[in-house]
């Protein structure tokens, strides 16, 4: 890097750093967060290969954490490919998600016209995903999910075509499809959208409309006079500008413009005097106002940046405009919710946050996939356990509460698992039923779409080439598919064998497998939005349905006395059952070794008994997590453990649980024709597993349970019970009585 990129570089490191020294002491940031996600936008006015480079290196240097870029003018695929194989490089910081530009018209010729993308930073890319495909060809949408943000972003980059050009009728279908997609948005997240909408705002305010009236406003933005009163206006300001250097003070094209996303519930940074320390927000104007421009929706502005301008980017990287940029701040959201949240709803008359966050836990075949998390866990836990071993009192509880160290635990085991595990991605349901797993038959099937999308791009009268190039999809189509028959075949054949694996040994995985070789796995069918009560009446208000589901499930635990299928008589004697005798000297002693400290070993052993592949409860932790942190894990649970048997309180956490249900037959509206399933925290279970192994000793000693019991028994199951109740009946047989 040369002497003056060097000084470019540590220029614009200094505007970036500088900004977040100067907080606002107004209401924008009495929220002080504590993190920030730095986002940028840029008209490239054509992504050249001798400009890719550049662009990768001035926005590394200047630690962008998002880059939205317009006018890629990338057309054909040669073009894509090029730029994504520089994008890939070992050295690139970014990954890329962008859409190819197009042509003004069917006779058109040359470079094309658009292009939009998102460069963001390569070790965010487990936490991106993108939105669904938008209709309009300028207009991209990316989920960006932090596993320390309270909220998923919604990062989107749009491009508007200049007035007067010939797709300026396509504006108005961009801002509509942009109101729908940030209203469908705003409802799960926040909305950041950066691009060039080539109009000039000028000093026009914008204008928060209340959410009650913004439903019934136009897309116009058109209101009624009794509609002002619920309206906020949040000015701009043009500081040491001239009055004559701006555009028109309210050029109409841009007041129409304002409207448009007033209605659509978008706010315009740029300039604004209200966020951030509004010093240099004028940089965005300059002589005249600029058209590229950030906006973000109507419930998260305060927690933005001034938009400003990197004056030196231009220097690095040939353009005609300028780098636009902010700053997103908000306060890392804890995994867990607050305790005092958690008191006020042990009535279970509310619903709790659950932790939607899965970590990639699946090796693929790597052995080593855990080894890092595994050091993580090692460099981390250790000292979080000697933290609550100071904090304790020697011994006692007083200094350390049981909520105070599960909170502590579960935001280091976020925090470990993130860096080095990374988030898995969501599952999306496809119609293939076979994985593409060679290098060749990928290969084969990109060639393949290289060449569907230049026969699409071709004109009507290059029917020559387009014949040529069908000509040379027909074998490649053959030799996937050829392929393809013969992985399935493969694929088939090893489900056969371990089909017959399992028939040995585990008949329930043998069922489990055969289904699904069989294609007779049920269909997953979500449960209805409307319920109907024992008396008939249907429900479809949300209030009204979960509170018909809660009466219903609270009645399968009713003590119903008067109803005929209840034992009164036997009720009665497993209450005198109950009764314990005096203990002698022997029993008195063992039943002391139920109160004495949870050891080591019991947890390891309670540890090893999880499952993996299973259900996790609501803080998301599952038993992979567990079983792979090492030593370190094992000490930190046993500590735990030993601190919330000694204090006799389980974190609140360990008591909720997620409740699924499972349809048993009978009419899907109806909430008793399903079979409630809860899932229960797995460091609960490490818990509660300790205490059953005790217990189950203590109840086998004593001769609390009856030898005729054989569930919940280790070495007893249905086998035993059958072989028991055929052998009764060949008896009576025999002996000629009644059976």
């Amino acid at each position: 890097m040369s002497r003056d990129k060097r000084e470019i570089s540590q220029k614009a490191d200094d505007d970036i750093s500088d900004k977040s020294d100067n907080d606002s002491d107004g209401t924008a940031t009495a929220v002080e967060p504590e993190s920030s996600v730095t986002v940028a936008a840029w008209n490239i006015h054509g992504l050249a290969s001798y400009k890719q480079n550049s662009l990768l290196g001035y926005a590394a240097a200047s630690h962008l954490d998002v880059l939205a870029v317009c006018e890629t003018h990338l057309l054909n695929s040669e073009q894509l490919v090029q730029w994504q194989l520089c994008v890939d490089q070992p050295d690139s910081r970014y990954c890329w998600y962008g859409r190819a530009a197009v042509r003004a018209g069917p006779n058109e010729r040359g470079r094309g016209s658009g292009g939009v993308g998102l460069l963001i930073r390569r070790d965010w890319r487990d936490f991106c995903s993108p939105a669904a495909p938008c209709e309009h060809p300028c207009l991209l949408f990316v989920r960006l999910d932090l596993p320390n943000a309270p909220h998923p972003f919604f990062v989107g980059v749009a491009y508007a075509v200049p007035i007067g050009s010939a797709r300026q009728d396509t504006n108005q279908h961009l801002l509509t499809e942009l109101a729908e997609l940030c209203a469908q948005y705003q409802r799960s997240g926040m909305v950041l959208v950066c691009g060039d909408f080539n109009t000039h705002i000028a000093c026009i305010p914008s204008q928060l409309l209340s959410v009650s009236r913004l439903s019934e406003l136009e897309l116009d933005g058109s209101h009624h006079e009794a509609d002002l009163e619920e309206v906020t206006v949040l000015d701009r300001i043009s500081v040491d500008v001239p009055p004559g250097a701006l555009v028109d003070e309210v050029p109409p094209a841009g007041a129409a413009f304002m409207d448009q996303l007033d209605a659509a519930g978008l706010v315009v940074l740029n300039g604004l005097c209200a966020v951030g320390d509004g010093a240099r927000a004028e940089a965005t104007f300059g002589v005249r106002s600029v058209i590229d421009l950030i906006l973000v929706s109507t419930d998260h502005w305060r927690l933005m940046d001034s938009v400003r301008v990197l004056p030196d980017a231009r220097a690095w990287v040939s353009s005609d405009h300028e780098l636009i940029f902010t700053k997103v701040r908000y306060r890392p959201a804890d995994v867990r919710a607050p305790a005092g949240a958690a008191e006020g709803q042990q009535d279970g008359s509310e619903s709790f946050p659950i932790n939607s966050t899965r970590y990639s836990t699946a090796t693929k075949g790597n052995p080593h996939h855990f080894t890092e998390y595994e050091q993580a866990c090692r460099a981390v836990l250790p000292e979080l356990t000697q933290s609550w071993a100071d904090r304790a009192c020697g011994g006692e509880i007083d200094g350390l509460s049981v909520e105070d160290a599960w909170a502590e635990f579960t935001s280091k085991l976020a925090t470990v698992c993130a860096s080095t595990l990374g988030i898995r991605k969501q599952r999306v349901a496809t119609g293939q039923r076979i994985r593409i797993a060679h290098a060749h038959v990928r290969q084969w099937c990109h060639q393949r779409r290289l060449i569907w999308s230049r026969i699409h791009q071709l004109l009507p009268s290059q029917w020559k080439l387009r014949r040529t190039l069908e000509q040379e999809l027909k074998p490649l189509s053959t030799k996937i598919k050829h392929r393809l028959r013969e992985q399935l075949r493969v694929e088939q054949q090893r489900a056969l064998q371990q089909v017959e694996r399992l028939r040995r040994t585990q008949l329930r995985e043998h069922w489990k497998q055969l289904k699904r070789v069989g294609n007779l796995q049920p269909k997953q069918l979500s449960v209805p939005a409307a319920v109907v009560d024992p008396a008939g009446t249907e429900y479809t208000e949300a209030a009204e349905v979960r509170e018909q589901w809660r009466q219903a499930w609270g009645r399968l635990a009713e003590h119903r006395a008067a109803d005929a299928r209840y034992d009164a008589e036997f009720h009665a004697q497993v209450e005198r059952d109950e009764c314990i005798e005096p203990e002698d000297d022997a029993a008195r002693a063992f039943a002391n070794s139920l109160n004495c400290d949870i050891t080591l070993e019991e947890v390891r052993e309670s540890l090893r008994r999880l499952h993996r592949g299973k259900a996790v409860g609501s803080d998301g932790i599952s038993a992979e997590v567990l079983k792979e942190g090492g030593p370190a894990m094992v000490e930190s649970i046993h500590y735990l453990c030993s601190l919330a048997f000694i204090a006799a309180e389980v974190p609140m956490d360990w008591l909720r649980g997620v409740v699924v249900p499972l349809h048993k037959d009978g009419d899907r509206r109806a909430p008793l024709n399903y079979r409630p399933i809860t899932l229960l925290s797995l460091v609960g279970k490490v818990y509660t597993g300790v205490l059953c192994v005790r217990l189950t000793q203590w109840a086998e000693q004593r001769g609390v349970i009856v030898d005729e019991q054989g569930g919940f028994r280790a070495g007893r199951g249905c086998p035993e019970q059958v072989f028991a109740l055929t052998e009764l009946i060949k008896m009576r047989q025999r002996a000629k009585l009644d059976t």
